[in-house]
């Protein structure tokens, strides 16, 4: 074999071996990539479960004299989220009892629902009713804020794209499997 034909079959060898150690790279780059991409999009769904709260509340109006008068207890929702979130599922402590409310559905917004106590038929909540509403009728809510008798314990949901979470007391938001 002449000199050239040694050379042009080393140079072939030296392109092949860069060839392959260039796809190499790219394989590493792009599967890298993906998971950076994954684990972005699930910070992202993570940030917009986060927008989502509910807390227990007292409903008053302020009385000429100052003092507060009472309205009711209600449960307030906070969708901060662009998107409605469903089966949305609240366990609260009311009056130190546990209670469940149940909704197929809370848009974008904040809302409330108003304890109606233990009732026999077992409807203990109201239905869900923009927050605007209490406020143009003159009443503010004041969120219970260090009462183990008035508190929500659990709240779950699912969001626009199917994917179910839970807040736990004193726990952060976290995504359920299955």
């Amino acid at each position: 074999m002449s000199a050239e034909a040694v050379a042009a079959w080393c140079g072939v060898a030296v392109t092949l071996v860069l060839s392959i150690a260039s796809l190499a790279i790219a394989h590493r780059v792009d599967r890298r990539s993906s998971a950076d991409h994954e684990r972005d999009v699930q910070r992202d769904l993570e940030r917009q479960a986060a927008r989502v709260s509910a807390w227990v509340a007292f409903r008053f109006r302020r009385g000429t004299d100052g003092t507060d008068i009472p309205h009711g207890n209600h449960l307030v929702l906070l969708n901060a989220s662009s998107e409605a979130i469903y089966d949305v599922r609240v366990d609260a402590t009311m009056k130190g009892r546990s209670f469940v409310f149940t909704s197929s559905i809370c848009p974008p917004g904040r809302y409330t629902a108003e304890w109606q106590g233990h009732r026999p038929e077992g409807f203990d909540w109201g239905f869900l009713s923009d927050a605007r509403e209490i406020e143009a009728s003159g009443d503010l809510l004041r969120p219970f804020t260090v009462s183990p008798n008035w508190r929500v314990t659990t709240f779950e949901f699912v969001d626009s794209t199917g994917l179910r979470w839970s807040r736990v007391e004193s726990e952060g938001i976290r995504q359920l499997l299955g």
